[in-house]
This record gives C-alpha cells, structure tokens and sequence, in this order.
C-alpha cells in the first residue's frame, strides 16, 4: 500500500498541468496537502449543508402535517361540542320528540356551525319493533348485495327517525336501521361506552365522492350523564349525528400553512380533501388525526437547498462551500423562525380579543376541554357588567370602548388566572382549584367597578366549580351563566340606587365637602362590613346609609354648618335633629325606606347617650354602628371641617380605640382600626418601593 509522500506526489502531478493552465506554480508537498485538507473540509461542509437543508425540509413538513392534524382535531371536537348541544332534546323528549321541535332546532344549529344535516336514530328493542313500525314504517337495513330491504331481526335497532335538512335523499335514507351495517356497530358501541362523539369513517364518503365526515354521539335517559358504562348501556335512547363537511373541518388548518402550501388529508389511500395550491405528494411529514384513520400530509413552498461541488481552485471553492454553508444555514434557520413566529402570531391572533388584548371564547372553550380532559378542579367564574349599554349610548361607541380596554387590564391584573372577554360587556375569569374562591369575587368586582358624574358601572357574576357543579365545559358555562343573570337582577343599578344618586347630587349641590366625606364614609364602611363577614346585601344597605347618613343637612342652615366657632347649645340641637329629617326624605321613595331607620340611627352610642333615640349596645341596628364608627374617623381626619383641624390617622385610630366600649361598638372599632392601619402599612410600602408579602 502506498504511503502519503507517494500519495502527495500523485495528487501535486494530477494538480500540476491545470495549475500550469491557469498559471499558478508548482505546489510543494506541504502546500499540496494543505490545499487538499481545504478542498476535503469544503466538501463535507457542502455536504453537511446539503444533510441539514434535507432535514429543515423534512423536520418543517413534519412540524406543520403535526400542527394541521393537531387543528384538525380541535375542529372536530367543536363540532363534537356543537353536536352534543343537540342531546338534550333529545334526552328530555325522547321517543316522544316531534319532528317540527327538530326542525326548528336544527334550523338554529344550522346557522353557528358548520353542520350539514343532523339526524336522529331511536333506540327500538325488538319487543319495541311492531309498535315503531306501525308509528314510522318498516325497519330496513342492507342484505348482504346492498339492497336496501326489511331488517331481519335484531335484539335491538337504531333506525334513522329524523333527519334535518329534509332533502330528497335525506328522507331516502329514514328507517333504515344503523346496527344493521356491521362496519358501525363497533362504532356506535364506542359512542355508547365512551359518552362522547365519535368520528364514523364508514360514514366519511358520499357515494364514493368524500365531500364529508359524520359524528355520532349517544344520547341517555332518564338520567342525561351516566357515569358507568352499564348505566350507559342500560340507559342508551339512541344516537344523535351531525354531517360536517371536510373541506369545512381542514380549512382553519389549511389557512395556518404558509402561502403556497397546501393539506391534504386521506383514509386508508382515499383522499377526503385537497387543499390550497400545493400539492403533497411524497409521505415526508405524515401526521394522523387522533381517534381517526385520516392522514395529514402538507405541501410547503420551496424546496430542499443544494449545494454545487464545482470548484474553480482548490482555495476558492473551500471559500465558497464555506460561505454558501454560512449563508444557508442563515437563511433555512431564518426561514425557520419566519414560520415559528407566523404560525405564533396567527395563533396569538386567533386567540385573543382584539380590542382589550385578553383572550377570547375560543381560547376559553379550549382551556376548559384541556381542564376537562385532564380532570383539573377549575373555578369558572362569568361576569356581565351592569350600567355599560347607558354609558355606550350617553358619551359614545369610542368612549365605550376605551372605559372595556381600562376594565379589561385591571381585571387582568386582579385575577388570580386567565381573564378573557367573551364579546360585548361579557368576561370571564378562569381560577385554578375548586375551594373557596375568598377575597377573589371582591378583587374581581372592583376591577369590572366604575363610577363618574351620572353613571355608575358594576358587574354581575355567576361561578360554577368543575367538577362539583359541572363536569363538562358546556354545562360548566351553562351553570355559571344561569347564577349571573340571576345575580344580575340583584347588582343592577336599582331606583333606589339611582333615588341615592339624585340626593347626594342635591347635597353636595349645596355643601361640595360632604360629597367628598360622604363618599369616603362609604367605602371605608363597605370594607369594615366586608371584614365583619357581611353579605352582599347587607353591605349594599351599609353602603347606601353611609352615602345618604348626611342627606338631612340640606335641612339645616350654612350659617351653623359652616360656622368656624362650636356650636351653642341652641345650634347644635338644631344640627341633631339632621338623622331625623334624613329619615323622613328617605321614606318618601319606597325604594330607600328600608334604610332610612338606619339613617335615624347612624349617631346612636353603644353606651346610650347618642341621638335622637338614646338607643344603647344591640339595639342599635348594626348597619348603624359601623357608619357611625367611620364617620367618626372620616370627621377626626378630614381637613373640611370649619371649626376643627385635621388630625393624623394615627391619633384617630387611638381615639377609636379609647372610645371601644362607650361610644363605639367595641368589635366594630377593632375591626375598623384594623382595616385602616392595612391601608396606612400599604400606602406607606408603596411610597419607600417595599412590598409586602402576599
């Protein structure tokens, strides 16, 4: 075998007559060498780069045949999802329900989703035949050459009893029994067992023409959702189906593949659809849809990158290999990223509402199904706000919008999951766990709460709990959006609400500063009923006397309520008898009578020697003692006060707290001392940047 000085001499006597052509010396050994080890490593780079574009191509068709089965699947469970709203008619009618209820159901059905027709095959046992047949007609089913003829006996049939849109063919096909194909009975035993749509390949052609694929899902009574498989079996009342066309259920992944590509899906060597301009036709990228026998194949534009071994000199052609691999390896991992972030941002898009940025009811419908599927405890929590169609028709659609995109971040901010708004002035908040939901609902209802000069914004809320209340994400949302509209009826802006509204305008009208007091006596007396464990509609009343417990001063002179001096005794009788002119204003509006007591007694003393009363301990109503508490705090701290100074909240919360016992109720003034100290700590984090443990 020959050595390498021999080897060297062969290759430099080779390299010699084309050097001598282009005019170049002599080449030494060493040079030889070196040139040779360049010309070898620009070769392999070349081919290097040749591998890595094959398996950009092929890692790229794989991803996005992935990508567009994984879409695929999602459309086929919405359109299962949307199948399975059909169950309930049946589930409640039967083998009672009518064909006109059908129709008109369908004909609703008909207008959301992509469904062809809907169909409806009872549950007849063979004791059960002679009566259907009288009813319907005869029970037919194919023999073994495909006639359609009379079904032979069967312990149980399934023969098509409705079917909507009622064409021509449609009706061709009713009572003819399903059982009676044996490539479906598996099938339908796997929508019996499993209680959720399942696709029916046998189903998916047309008369040889695949234009369409069917769903069937089990329908149950009496009880709709058997949780065994011999309940289900036992219960089973027939089989609901949908027809959904194919080119229908692939576009959403067809319209993901980049411009030029194209989807094509098959079932066991038919094609069921071609998609867009390209046309798969190798098996690079074969990805199946899950509980199918489809295959996915894509077509991208461009094709595998190549490199040129041609080589002008032994120098210049390792120069070029290795800048042809720079640059390829640049432009497929560019293309790369291109696709990664097109296919993100479509995603993105596809998921998120455009005005306010959250995400949207498909992005919600697809994290309860995940939730649903993984059997996580979930909190669903809708929201509808109150108030918001009066302000969109007072200032204006822009303005509207601008007051969803502020509600909108802060409910972001405030949920402790995913906030998404479902359309209109509807939101929702995903909260992980199914446990109390706590400090949660108040969070919540602040961010959805606006308030300015004649408009008032709330929100009503429903919750449903999977999987206590619900185990399904349609019944889930059903539920949650029962107890909003009921909780609806209770947060809307009432009469007497808007009766409240009108009296403070009216004081403050007079004296500006007790809008200001006012106001601030209800919100800190709505936190200390919040923390005394009130409910909703006891902190309402709270609310509401705190706001109104000054509204008899419209009665009383500004020569005493604006005296800079104390009162005399003369003038401060006559500013006592404020609660029980309040009082009498608020009974006039049926509305607010049922606070105008509390009024009367918002300056009663837990030791008795209050007004206009001398009402002592438990019986002053509650209500009244936590508005006398914080108004006595809001009064020690204001600067408004003509004849007064302002003094620190610190010495005020001392003052509270010598008063426990005498003037204040003692649990009411603990409560309130606590609360208003978490705000002194809060404001004092902020303003040196710490923040407190949550």
């Amino acid at each position: 075998m020959p050595g390498p000085v021999p080897a060297v001499r062969r290759v430099r006597a080779a390299l010699r007559r084309p050097l001598a052509l282009l005019g170049g010396a002599r080449l030494r050994p060493l040079q030889v060498v070196v040139v040779v080890a360049i010309a070898g490593a620009g070769l392999a780079a070349s081919a290097a780069v040749a591998t890595h574009a094959r398996a950009d191509h092929r890692d790229a068709h794989t991803e996005w045949a992935g990508r567009a089965a994984a879409t695929i699947r999602d459309e086929l469970d919405a359109a299962g999802s949307n199948l399975t709203a059909a169950r309930g008619l049946f589930a409640a009618g039967g083998p009672a329900v009518d064909a006109a209820a059908f129709g008109r159901f369908a004909a609703v059905e008909l207008v959301d989703s992509q469904v062809l027709s809907l169909n409806w095959a009872e549950r007849v046992p063979a004791a059960s035949r002679p009566r259907y047949e009288r009813l319907h007609g005869t029970i037919r089913a194919p023999d073994a050459s495909g006639r359609i003829t009379a079904a032979p006996a069967r312990g149980e049939h399934f023969p098509l009893t409705f079917t909507a849109p009622a064409s021509p063919a449609a009706r061709g096909s009713l009572g003819v029994d399903l059982a009676g194909r044996p490539a479906l009975r598996a099938t339908l035993a796997r929508a019996r067992d499993g209680a959720r749509p399942v696709v029916t390949p046998a189903l998916s052609l047309d008369r040889g023409r695949p234009t369409a694929v069917a769903l069937l899902a089990a329908v149950y009574g009496p009880d709709p959702s058997p949780s065994t498989v011999a309940a289900r079996r036992s219960g089973l009342g027939g089989y609901v189906g949908g027809v959904f066309p194919l080119t229908g259920l692939a576009a959403p992944a067809a319209a993901l593949l980049p411009e030029g590509g194209g989807l094509r899906i098959t079932d066991r060597g038919t094609t069921l659809a071609d998609i867009g301009p390209g046309r798969p036709r190798d098996a690079v990228g074969v990805a199946r849809v899950a509980g199918t026998t489809w295959t996915v194949k894509v077509a991208l534009p461009g094709a595998p990158a190549a490199t040129s071994t041609a080589v002008l000199t032994p120098a210049l052609g390792a120069a070029a290999v290795a800048l042809l691999f720079a640059v390829l390896f640049g432009q497929a991992n560019g293309r790369r990223r291109e696709r990664g972030a097109a296919a993100a941002r479509l995603r993105h898009e596809a998921d998120t509402d455009g005005l306010t940025g959250l995400a949207n009811r498909r992005r919600l419908e697809r994290d309860l199904a995940a939730a649903a599927r993984e059997r996580s405890p979930l909190t669903l929590v809708m929201l509808d706000l109150n108030g918001f169609k009066g302000y969109n028709d007072r200032f204006g659609h822009p303005a509207g919008d601008a007051l969803l995109v502020r509600l909108s971040a802060r409910l972001a901010a405030a949920a402790p999951g995913a906030a998404y708004r479902l359309g209109g002035d509807e939101f929702c908040v995903l909260v992980p766990g199914g446990g109390r939901l706590g400090d949660t609902l108040d969070r919540v209802h602040e961010a959805l709460r606006e308030r300015g000069d004649g408009f008032q914004v709330t929100a009503a809320h429903g919750v449903a709990r999977l999987p206590v209340d619900a185990t399904t994400p349609d019944a889930a949302m059903l539920v949650a959006d029962h107890r909003m509209y009921a909780h609806k009826g209770i947060g809307r802006q009432s009469a007497g609400s808007q009766s409240a509204d009108v009296l403070v305008r009216a004081l403050a009208e007079r004296h500006p500063d007790l809008e200001e007091h006012t106001d601030g006596v209800a919100d800190l007396a709505d936190r200390v009923a919040r923390r005394l464990g009130l409910g909703e509609t006891a902190r309402g009343e709270v609310r509401r006397a705190a706001r109104l417990h000054d509204v008899g001063k419209v009665a009383i002179p500004d020569s005493i309520l604006d005296k800079p001096a104390p009162l005399d005794a003369a003038e401060l009788a006559f500013v006592r008898r404020h609660t029980v002119i309040g009082e009498r204003i608020l009974r006039v509006a049926p509305s607010l009578a049922p606070i105008a007591a509390l009024v009367r007694s918002s300056h009663e003393r837990w030791d008795g020697a209050g007004y206009p009363d001398g009402l002592a301990g438990e019986d002053i109503p509650r209500a009244s003692r936590i508005v006398f508490a914080c108004d006595a705090y809001e009064a020690m701290t204001s600067p408004r006060r003509p004849y007064r100074d302002a003094i620190p909240p610190g010495a005020a919360l001392a003052e509270i707290a010598a008063c426990a016992g005498t003037q204040f109720d003692p649990q009411v003034a603990a409560v309130l001392v606590e609360v208003v100290r978490g705000d002194l700590a809060g404001a004092a984090a902020r303003r040196t940047g710490v923040v407190s443990p949550a």
